[in-house]
C-alpha cells in the first residue's frame, strides 16, 4: 500500500523538476539578444556635426523601438574622421562586440570599411553620397542616395542660368560624383567649363587655383568641398575679389557653415534630400515634434537617415522575431520597398542605393530656406 503512494510521489517530483530544468530554456528563447549595430560616426574633430547629428537620430528611434523590449543595441566609436581609426573601430566592433551590422558617416570612411564589411559577411549602412560604395558587395547598402543626381540637379539649375563656371571641388568619392554630374548636365545645357581642379581634405590655401579662375573670369564659382573647406575656399575667393555667384556641395547646411562666413554665405545655393516636415504620418510627425523639443532645433536630414535606419531594422524585426544574422537582414532589406521614413520613402536600387530626389536650397537672411527664383 505505501509503495502504491509513493509512486505518484515520485511522478509529480519528476515532473516539476523537468519543469524547473525547462523553463529557463524556453525563457532563453523567447528573450532573444537584441540584434547589435556598430556605429561609426566623427565624434570630436573638425567633423562633429556630422557625427553629433546622426547619433541624435539613432538615440531618438532607440527610445522609441526599446520602449517594451530592448531589440536593438548600438555600440558607438569614434573614427575621429580617420579611415584607420575607422578600421581598427569595425575590428572590435566586428570581433568584439559581435555585431551584426556596422553605420559610418563620410564617404571617405565608408569606402574604407565596405571591403572589409564585405569580407567578413557585415551589413554596412553606409551614410555617404559615393556613387561606387555598394560596388564592394551585396552587404553593402548605401543610405544617403548617389551625388551624382545631385550634381545633376546643379548642373540643369546653372545651365539655365549661366554660361560659363569654375569649378574646384574635393578629391573625395562623393564630391567628384556631384563634379561628374554637375560638368555633364552644365555642358549638356551649353555651357562651358573654363577650368576644374581638385583639393584634399587637409588643404586650407586655395588662393593658387582661385587666382587662376579670376584670370578665367567665370560668372558662377562651384565650391565643392566639405564645409570647413568652403569657408576658406569663399573667404579666400572674396579676398581676391571673385564676387561671382557660389554653388556648393552636398551637406553645406550646418549651422557652422553659416558661423563660420556669417554675411558671406547669403545667396549661396546648395542640393539636399529633404525631411518630411509636412508629413501626414502620425507617428513621423511625433519623432519630428520629440526631436525638437529635445534638441532645440528641427531635425536635420543626416539625424532623419539616422533614425530612419533604426526604424527599418526595428520593423524587421518585428515581422520576422527570429532574425539574427546579418544574411537574413540582407534579404528583408534587398525587399524593402516604399518604407515611411523622415528621410523620404526607402526604396533600395538595384545598386541597393536608397533613391532620393535633390532640391536646391539657399541662405537667406543666416537661414537654409528652399531656393525660389
Amino acid at each position: 500500500m505505501k509503495k502504491q503512494i509513493w509512486i505518484p510521489i515520485l511522478i509529480i517530483a519528476i515532473v516539476i523538476v523537468g519543469l524547473v530544468i525547462l523553463l529557463p530554456k524556453s525563457k532563453k528563447q523567447v528573450d532573444k539578444e537584441p540584434i547589435k549595430i556598430g556605429a561609426i560616426l566623427p565624434l570630436s574633430g573638425k567633423d562633429i556635426e556630422w557625427g553629433e547629428k546622426p547619433q541624435k537620430g539613432i538615440e531618438l528611434a532607440l527610445e522609441e523601438v526599446n520602449k517594451n523590449k530592448k531589440l536593438i543595441e548600438v555600440v558607438y566609436e569614434d573614427s575621429e574622421s580617420s579611415p584607420e581609426k575607422a578600421v581598427s573601430a569595425a575590428h572590435k566592433l566586428i570581433n568584439i562586440n559581435k555585431v551584426q551590422i556596422l553605420m559610418c558617416q563620410l564617404s571617405d570612411i565608408c569606402s574604407v570599411l565596405a571591403p572589409f564589411a564585405q569580407e567578413n559577411n557585415i551589413l554596412l549602412f553606409g551614410f555617404s553620397n559615393a556613387p561606387d560604395l555598394t560596388n564592394a558587395g551585396d552587404y553593402i547598402f548605401n543610405l544617403r542616395g548617389d551625388s551624382i543626381y545631385a550634381g545633376e540637379a546643379l548642373g540643369r539649375f546653372a545651365g539655365d542660368k549661366y554660361k560659363t563656371v569654375a569649378i574646384l571641388y574635393l578629391n573625395n568619392p562623393t564630391v567628384k560624383g556631384l563634379y561628374e554630374g554637375f560638368k555633364e548636365a552644365f555642358e549638356n545645357k551649353g555651357g562651358e567649363v573654363l577650368l576644374a581642379e581638385s583639393h584634399n581634405k587637409d588643404d586650407s590655401d586655395f588662393r593658387t587655383s582661385l587666382t587662376k579662375i579670376k584670370e578665367k573670369n567665370p560668372e558662377v564659382l562651384l565650391l565643392a568641398s566639405r564645409y570647413k573647406n568652403e569657408i576658406d575656399l569663399i573667404k579666400q575667393a572674396k579676398e581676391l575679389g571673385l564676387n561671382q555667384p557660389v554653388i556648393c556641395n552636398l551637406g553645406t547646411d550646418t549651422k557652422s557653415f553659416i558661423d563660420g562666413l556669417k554675411d558671406l554665405a547669403e545667396g549661396i545655393i546648395y542640393p539636399t534630400a529633404t525631411v518630411s516636415y509636412d508629413t501626414q504620418n502620425s507617428k513621423l510627425q511625433t519623432a519630428l515634434d520629440k526631436y525638437q523639443e529635445k534638441y532645440d532645433e528641427p531635425m536635420p536630414i543626416w539625424a532623419a537617415e539616422s533614425y530612419d535606419s533604426i526604424k527599418l531594422v526595428a520593423s524587421f524585426i518585428e515581422e520576422n522575431k527570429n532574425i539574427s544574422q546579418s544574411s537574413e537582414i540582407k534579404k528583408m532589406l534587398v525587399e524593402a520597398n516604399g518604407f515611411p521614413g523622415l528621410a523620404g520613402e526607402i526604396t533600395f536600387d538595384e545598386t541597393r542605393t536608397v533613391v532620393k530626389d535633390y532640391y536646391l536650397f539657399t541662405i537667406k537672411n543666416g537661414q537654409f530656406v528652399p531656393y525660389e527664383e
